[in-house]
């Protein structure tokens, strides 16, 4: 979007939105996430709130499964 230039000291960064699709349910940390129009585009207006113990469960899985180059 660019709008870290709208100011003087502009101070540009990647920020990130993840949105997993899938096609089947999956089952994490005792929890169920269903994309029901898997094969779409998303619903923006659904969305599944996760505790953020759970939110550092999956980013934990995430960053075992990349290869960050080190």
């Amino acid at each position: 979007m660019n709008d870290a230039f709208q100011h003087k000291s502009a101070k540009p960064h990647v920020h990130w939105h993840i949105r997993p699709r899938y096609e089947r349910t999956i089952s994490f940390d005792g929890l169920e996430f269903i994309d029901p129009l898997f094969g779409y585009h998303y619903d923006r207006g659904q969305s599944q709130v996760v505790s953020k113990e759970t939110l550092n469960k999956i980013q934990a899985k995430i960053l075992d499964n990349c290869d960050l180059g080190t």
